[in-house]
C-alpha cells in the first residue's frame, strides 16, 4: 500500500490531467479527487490492526467470546461515471489491504483514469509479512527465514516483504 501511495502521488497530475481530458473536470477538481483517494491508499495501510478480532474470556462461567474477521472472497468496484479516480481508490485499496480480489469495472464514459490502477502491479510482492513493535523480534527473523528461504526460496507462500509496524 505505501509503494502504491508513493506511486500515486508521484503520478497525481498525470492522472488529473487525464481525468480532466476525458471527463471535464477542471484540474483543480482532479487533483483534489486523485489527492483525496490518496489519503485512504494512506489509511488502508494501517487497516491491519482492525483486522485482528478480539477475545474476551469469562463473559460467563467457563465461556468466552471471540470474533474472527473473514474477508468475502472478491470484491466488485464499480466506478462511476463522475468520479472514476477516487471511488476505485475509496473501495480497492482497502480491500487489497485486506487480501481480497478487486473486480474493478470502470464506466464506459471514461475509462483511461481506472487504467492507471495498473500502477499496483508496479508496488509490490505477493506475500507480505508484518512484524509488530510488540512482536518477539528473534521469534519473527526465524519465521521470517523459514518462510522466505525454506525449500529455497521456492514455496507458493514464500514470504517477498517483511514490514514493521
Amino acid at each position: 500500500m505505501f509503494k502504491f501511495k508513493e506511486l500515486a502521488k508521484q503520478a497525481t497530475e498525470d492522472i488529473a490531467n487525464l481525468l480532466t481530458a476525458e471527463h471535464g473536470k477542471t484540474v483543480a477538481d482532479a487533483m483534489g479527487e486523485i489527492g483525496r483517494g490518496v489519503e485512504v491508499v494512506e489509511a488502508a495501510g494501517g487497516i491491519l490492526n482492525l483486522l485482528k478480532g478480539d477475545c474476551t474470556e469469562q463473559v460467563g462461567t467457563g465461556v468466552d467470546r471471540w470474533s474472527i474477521r473473514q474477508p468475502p472472497v472478491v470484491v466488485g468496484c464499480i466506478s462511476p461515471f463522475n468520479f472514476p479516480g477516487i471511488m476505485p481508490m475509496w473501495m480497492a485499496p482497502m480491500a487489497i489491504a485486506c487480501g481480497i480480489c478487486v473486480v474493478l469495472k470502470s464506466s464506459e464514459r471514461d475509462t483511461s483514469v481506472p487504467l492507471f490502477f495498473g500502477l499496483f502491479t508496479q508496488a509490490g510482492a505477493k506475500n507480505h509479512m508484518v512484524i509488530m513493535s510488540d512482536g518477539d523480534l528473534n521469534q519473527a527473523t526465524d519465521g521470517l527465514f523459514g518462510a522466505r528461504y525454506g525449500s529455497a526460496g521456492e514455496r507458493s507462500m514464500a514470504i517477498s516483504v517483511a514490514e514493521t509496524l
